[in-house]
């Protein structure tokens, strides 16, 4: 039996919802975690395998876009393609693009924001800007990522 918006908003109800796999149809499901997060998943067989491919998460996913999504990656198995791979290589490519637009000086200035709130002092965050601003960006400053050999770094 088919899921409607109704129930599946009643499965996922806050303080009242129902942890487990509840099945729409097709080999797509809800997935209803015990700490009521909830994500569509459309299980399918490819090569003899079986995978879940996590279409997105409820309510962010309304029901009838799970449907969709799931009808169009139904389609891509049925010619023999795996969503799951497919999807992979897109996040790998666009990753790739990134990097290779993306100068050694941007890189550092994100590692630095990211990395920042494990420094337990300011002299710490003080070193490594004054370090890598010192040594590094002068040779690698303006080159994009992606270019950089291990010649330049020893540099």
């Amino acid at each position: 039996m088919a899921l409607t918006s109704k129930t599946v908003e009643a499965l996922t109800t806050a303080g009242r919802h129902t942890p487990g796999r509840h099945t729409d149809s097709h080999g797509m499901h809800l997935h209803v975690r015990a700490d009521g997060n909830a994500s569509w998943v459309l299980r399918f067989r490819l090569h003899g395998r079986q995978r879940d491919l996590t279409l997105g998460t409820y309510p962010a996913v309304p029901l009838r876009s799970a449907r969709d999504l799931a009808h169009a990656a139904k389609g891509k198995v049925r010619q023999g393609v795996d969503p799951i791979k497919e999807r992979q290589d897109e996040a790998q490519a666009a990753m790739g693009a990134a990097s290779r637009d993306r100068t050694f000086k941007a890189a550092m200035e994100a590692t630095i924001e990211a990395r920042e709130a494990t420094w337990r002092n300011e002299q710490h965050r003080w070193q490594w800007r004054a370090t890598l601003e010192a040594h590094a960006l002068p040779v690698l400053g303006k080159m994009p990522v992606s270019e950089i050999s291990s010649g330049d770094v020893a540099r």
